[in-house]
Order: structure tokens, then sequence, then C-alpha cells
């Protein structure tokens, strides 16, 4: 009997194997999602917004804005890879992350400090305190999509990050 020996396979650092299996246009678009959606919902934001913050609906339009601009610009220089491009990409992707940390933060601070009422029931004599108790829930859900949101626009602003700080560095 012989016994043919193999060799291993090279490790890879694992923004190699993310490569491997990562299209980037496809999380560039999956970011400008994410990104767009956090525009969108800061228009109920502004309406229904925490009343301690009544300027918090700028919160989630800035930092959709800064996710849907660091998305475009990795799908631009996949597009037309340039130097000054990837440079710009790997800025504004470690800005949107880090001002979608903030968000994140932010977001679970606003869901924590918001005003529980009682539970009403059909025959209340309370109705501004029922009305209230559902513009707080609704305001809780809208939270917690942004909280989602955020969530996975950190997840693909580090990999875009990543990919573009190593990029930037093999160049």
């Amino acid at each position: 009997m012989s016994s043919e020996e193999t060799a291993p396979p090279p490790v890879q650092s694992i923004t190699q194997r993310l490569t491997s299996w990562l299209d980037p246009e496809s999380a560039a678009v999956v970011t400008i999602l994410f990104g767009l959606f956090q525009v969108l919902l800061a228009v109920p934001m502004a309406y229904i917004g925490p009343a301690e913050m009544p300027g918090f609906f700028v919160l989630p339009l800035i930092i959709g804005i800064l996710i849907v601009l660091g998305g475009s610009l990795v799908m631009a220089n996949e597009r037309n890879p340039s130097r000054y491009l990837l440079q710009g990409c790997a800025c504004s992707n470690v800005v949107s992350l880090l001002g979608a940390v903030i968000a994140f933060c932010l977001y679970c601070v606003s869901i924590n400090n918001l005003p529980w009422e009682k539970d009403c029931d059909d025959y209340s004599s309370h109705r501004a305190a029922c009305s209230m108790n559902y513009v707080t829930k609704y305001s809780m859900a809208i939270l917690t999509l942004l909280l989602v949101y955020d969530a996975a626009a950190i997840i693909m602003n580090c990999i875009l990050s990543a990919l573009s700080v190593r990029e930037l560095k093999t160049n």
C-alpha cells in the first residue's frame, strides 16, 4: 500500500476567506438598502420621537446618509477602480461604522427610556393616557426597526471596511 501525502491547504486570513464567498457589489447594495431604510424611518421619528430629544429624527437621517454614501462608494469602486475612490470608500465606511455604533447605543438608550403606562382596556375613561400608550408602542416598534437595521449595517460596514483597508494595504 502506498500512501500519498497531500499538503494541507494554505492558511488564509479572514478577509481572504470573506472575499471568496462575498461579492462586494452585493454587499454594497445591501448596505445601501440598510441606509435607505434608516432614512425612510427618520420621517415617522420626526413626529413620534422621544419627547426628551426633539431632534432625534436627525440621527437616523444622518446615519442613513452616511451608510448609503459608504455603500455607493464601494459600488463605484467596483465599477471603476481607482486609488482615490478606494481611499474614500475606506474612510466613508469607517466613519459610517463609527456613526452606526454610536446610533446603536443611542437607540438602545432611547428604547429603555420610553415611558410605559399600564395597559388600557376598551372601557377605560383615560383616553389620553391610552392614546399615549399606543404612541409609545409605535415609537418602540420604529426604534426596534432602527436598531435591527443599524445592527445589520454595522456588520456590513465592518466587512466592507475590512475589505477596503486590506485592498489599500495590498496596492
